[in-house]
């Protein structure tokens, strides 16, 4: 899912971040592809790698349609097998953890996903 949170690193400013979660609560952290350094290209070209699904629950209970990245295996090895051998290319070292009790005001974002993804994941 993509969120947008403000977060205070333990020497700088309090700062916005928008994200791709990949895990939000791994050893009290949260595991996520900062946007903000890395091309929509190859973002689109990450994402449609392992997919998009819609979140159920805010389907169920909200009536809204959030989608967010597939990560069907542990954040170990989806960060092995599908970020790392990307950061320093595509993803230009973009992923980040921050600690959950420095995170707030984390608001959900309804992303608007390349139409090509929307239409490969989300469209039956």
């Amino acid at each position: 899912m993509v969120v947008e949170m403000m977060y205070k690193p333990q020497n700088g400013n309090l700062k916005r971040y928008m994200l791709t979660i990949l895990n939000p609560s791994f050893d009290g952290r949260i595991h996520a592809i900062s946007m903000e350094n890395v091309s929509n290209a190859a973002y689109t070209n990450f994402v449609d790698g392992v997919g998009i699904r819609y979140i159920p629950r805010f389907q169920k209970y909200r009536g809204v349609d959030i989608s967010k990245v597939i990560m069907d295996i542990s954040s170990r090895r989806f960060y092995i097998g599908k970020v790392k051998g990307e950061m320093k290319s595509t993803l230009e070292n973009s992923y980040r953890t921050f600690s959950i009790k420095k995170a707030n005001s984390i608001r959900l974002i309804d992303y608007n996903f390349d139409e090509k993804l929307i239409k490969k994941y989300l469209v039956t």
